[in-house]
């Protein structure tokens, strides 16, 4: 769909099998109206999107919207696809990526890559007043040179929001070298690791912020478990980060500061 942006409304469920024959749904703002939002879920309507990770088919990107990729004021569950791609969307206000007060699940996708969104408010990447969960990825979850002038380049979590990342591979947060932290936590943030390698060698994944900081100050992190309690060792590296990068931290199970 290129051009315009979709909405889904009225109570509306509506499944999407990106595994169809190899089908890919690609949401391209290039030419749409200022006001046209990449996909719009209302209240009380709910979106769910299917590939087939197993074969390698299905992706789902949005990009290129100037009101935002995604605006969730009812639910979003992205699942199985082998690529999601939620870039160069702009937003004034919050959430230019994603901005959702309601459910997101991104679970068991190969990579994820949220990057390049630049909000005037909070959250460039996502911006959350709901649940967000990214859980079960299994290749490189990216946040990337996503911006917000007034904090959380990549996630602004705010007061009444949930944000759970566990068990995936390897999470990047790539920084822009800003002094806004890639991720500033109001809410409650859990943080937890997959685990990667040969079975019998496995090791828990890294949860990496290049060049970018956790601002956890107005909230609660939970390092080495998920949002349901379940624990797991857990590394967490800053590299390139000034000091202040990891701030009221409830639990460190196992945490690598460089």
């Amino acid at each position: 769909v290129t051009g315009h942006g979709v909405t889904v409304g009225d109570d509306k469920t509506v499944v999407v099998l990106t595994s169809e024959r190899g089908a890919n749904l690609t949401l391209d703002g290039t030419g749409a109206p200022a006001a046209d939002t990449g996909l719009k879920v209302t209240a009380g309507a709910m979106v769910s999107l299917v590939g087939d990770k197993k074969e390698q088919e299905g992706s789902f990107v949005v990009e290129n919207y100037a009101n935002g990729g995604m605006e969730l004021t009812g639910k979003a569950y992205i699942n199985d696809e082998k690529e999601v791609i939620i870039s160069n969307n702009t937003k004034t206000g919050n959430g230019a990526g994603i901005a959702t007060s309601s459910y997101l699940e991104i679970r068991n996708n190969d990579n994820v890559t949220i990057s390049g969104n630049e909000a005037t408010g909070k959250g460039g990447g996502i911006y959350n007043t709901g649940t967000v969960s990214i859980r079960g990825n299994s290749g490189l979850v990216v946040f990337e040179d996503n911006t917000a002038a007034d904090g959380g380049n990549d996630i602004y979590n705010a007061q009444e929001g949930i944000v759970n990342i566990a068990d995936n591979g390897y999470v990047l947060f790539k920084g822009t070298g800003s002094d806004k932290a890639a991720v500033v936590n109001d809410g409650v943030l859990y943080l937890q690791s997959g685990q990667v390698g040969e079975e019998g060698e496995e090791h828990p994944a890294e949860i990496i912020f290049n060049n970018s900081a956790l601002d956890s100050t107005g909230g609660t992190t939970y390092v080495g478990q998920d949002v349901n309690g379940v624990k797991a060792d857990t590394e967490v590296e800053f590299h390139n980060t000034a000091t202040g990068e990891y701030l009221n931290i409830a639990q460190r199970d196992k945490t690598v500061a460089v």
